[in-house]
């Protein structure tokens, strides 16, 4: 029994250390993100903006193989749709709102050409790559 005891508090001693480990890492929070600039999380950064018009798709990123973060926000008054590799279509994939973004980062990276169409007026744009 008592050698039971000293395995759980062992176990638990290094879960513990475990999660202080992981919480330690420099990795930057949300809403602490500096995005532009020399000393960014993801270094210099492209900044570019598009015209997404209504009748004909947008290419708004070439194919980028070291692309490690991008942003695109609808800085425009109506909806756009987002192409991955292909065409972009009202309706169909991804929508970005008004004033809302669209973030690729590490967890949903993609390296691919994005294309975009806007919904129901010529829209704007707003990149940002690294």
């Amino acid at each position: 029994m008592k050698n039971k005891i000293v395995l759980s508090i062992a176990i638990a001693l290094c879960a513990v250390a475990i999660i202080f480990f992981v919480n330690s890492v420099n990795t930057p929070k949300l809403g602490t993100l500096q995005t532009t600039g020399e000393n960014s999380f993801w270094g210099v950064n492209t900044q570019a903006s598009s015209s997404v018009g209504i009748y004909a798709t947008t290419s708004i990123l070439t194919l980028n193989a070291t692309r490690q973060y991008a942003q695109l926000t609808n800085t425009g008054a109506g909806v756009i749709w987002l192409g991955f590799g292909s065409s972009a279509v009202v309706g169909t994939g991804i929508s970005i709102a008004t004033g809302s973004s669209y973030t690729i980062n590490p967890l949903n990276l993609y390296k691919g050409a994005i294309n975009a169409i806007a919904a129901t007026a010529t829209s704007s744009l707003s990149i940002l790559e690294k």
